[in-house]
């Protein structure tokens, strides 16, 4: 067995996991049985032995063995095997020698699987595993369940996991997956109990999901070079979020709301487009950064979807093996889009600043009834809002003083409320005034707030 022979029959056996499932686990084992463990170090692709549920535990062991000899590459996939076979201690240790942009999302699901009471639940194609202690809003989120399932078995060419791992924790920060063994972390702290929440939390599985997807064809070096790292974590993000707003029926819709909150972020220059080509990766790094940047994704991707139709949209990932892109994601897009990825941002941008600028005379509808000041301090004022749908600070609600964009800080816990506060720097309020854009689906509404007595 060679190298190359391992990695083609792997390769094509993993494009239907369901259906190859007993063939890969084969694969594994019989060329462990007649190579040895040593043709997997030896060949530099060790880290496959963390994709199959037979070996994890060999692939383990091993690097125990072998700590110091390991790759960046093996010591992610030895992580992710201890996160996933709830290896606390030992996945904490590993952690310390990655420097990871999310380390602290990671701390929390370690500290959630450590102190969690945790049970499995199956539903075909998911093995979930949850925290017994937040039972009742687990149990309603996950309620309609079977729609993700259906949307997964037609929605993604026909891609579709024998078993998808998701274990659900009671924190505060974001989903992730593992990338190795195929399984989603999703934290629900932030979502209370009500059918919006319901719905984000859908999409956020199937964004999770949507990554597994990808992976399966963006197995390439992709971290290279800076502006390639960047321009594959901005495209995977828009695609995933792209595939879970069409999940819910309101891709449209929400469309709307993501090119008000582009031309925002674009004209304010608080994102620009060397931020998309060359620190988008780093964006992200920063809670407040990913928040924001994530708004626009779904504007990108309408306009690609207007310029070259929807099939060719959905079909980006599965479509790159029929390429000879030579391993380059930046090639790929080339090849794929027929122009370079830099001219059709800025082809976006262009449209952006000149068809969906948010005006107050266009922003009239009925979402918020009031703003009101709750508190005020040396530094900061608080301000609390009764509205009509479920917004939240970052995704829904847009803040200037005079014509330059200002952050918010949220107060409450939970991300989505029809009743919620968000807290403004009084350095930032150079006018006295606040004008508020508040965007939700494809409505609008704009709210200018007299605050020149608390600053």
């Amino acid at each position: 067995m060679t190298k190359e022979k391992f990695l083609a029959r792997y390769d094509k056996l993993r494009l239907d996991e369901k259906k190859n499932y007993k063939q890969i686990d084969a694969l594994f084992l019989n060329t462990i049985e007649s190579e040895g463990i040593d043709f997997f170090i030896k060949n530099k692709i060790l880290s496959r032995l963390a994709r199959c549920e037979k070996t994890i535990y060999l692939y383990c062991q091993t690097c125990e063995k072998n700590l110091d000899s390991l790759s960046r590459v093996e010591i992610m996939a030895l992580f992710y095997s201890y996160l996933h076979l709830s290896k606390v201690k030992k996945a904490r240790a590993i952690l310390t020698l990655l420097d990871l942009s999310n380390t602290s999302t990671y701390d929390e699901v370690l500290s959630g699987l450590a102190c969690g009471k945790f049970v499995k639940k199956r539903h075909n194609p998911f093995i979930i595993k949850y925290d017994l202690t937040i039972k009742e809003k687990i149990f309603y989120l996950i309620e309609g369940i079977d729609s993700i399932i259906d949307f997964i078995k037609t929605g993604y060419d026909n891609f579709l996991l024998r078993h998808i791992y998701l274990t659900i924790l009671n924190g505060d920060r974001y989903a992730f997956i593992g990338p190795f063994i195929k399984e989603i972390f999703i934290n629900t702290a932030i979502y209370e109990i009500n059918e919006y929440n319901r719905k984000v939390f859908q999409h956020c599985l199937v964004h999770e999901y949507t990554h597994l997807y990808q992976n399966q064809y963006y197995t390439w070096g992709l971290l290279k070079e800076k502006k390639e790292g960047s321009v594959w974590r901005f495209v995977n993000e828009m695609f995933a979020d792209f595939k879970a707003y069409k999940f819910l029926g309101v891709l449209d819709r929400y469309a709307v709301q993501s090119n008000y909150c582009a031309y925002h972020l674009i004209n304010s220059k608080t994102f620009t487009i060397d931020d998309i080509l060359y620190r988008f990766t780093e964006c992200t790094k920063s809670t407040k950064k990913k928040l924001i940047s994530y708004r626009f994704l779904v504007s990108f991707c309408m306009f690609l979807i207007d310029k070259y139709g929807y099939d060719r949209i959905n079909k980006l990932p599965a479509a790159s093996r029929d390429y000879d892109h030579g391993h380059s994601f930046l090639k790929y897009l080339i090849l794929y889009f027929g122009c370079d990825i830099e001219i059709l941002l800025r082809q976006w941008k262009k449209n952006i600043l000149t068809d969906h600028k948010p005006t107050p005379s266009q922003c009239t509808d009925d979402i918020v009834d009031c703003f009101k000041v709750e508190g005020v301090d040396d530094k900061s004022i608080i301000l609390s809002y009764s509205a009509k749908y479920y917004l939240s600070v970052w995704d829904n609600i847009i803040t200037y003083s005079g014509e330059r964009l200002i952050e918010r800080d949220e107060v409450t816990k939970h991300k989505y409320l029809k009743e919620g506060k968000f807290k403004i720097d009084k350095q930032n309020l150079k006018f006295g005034e606040l004008d508020v854009f508040i965007h939700f689906y494809q409505y609008s509404q704009y709210y200018k707030i007299d605050l020149v007595k608390y600053i």
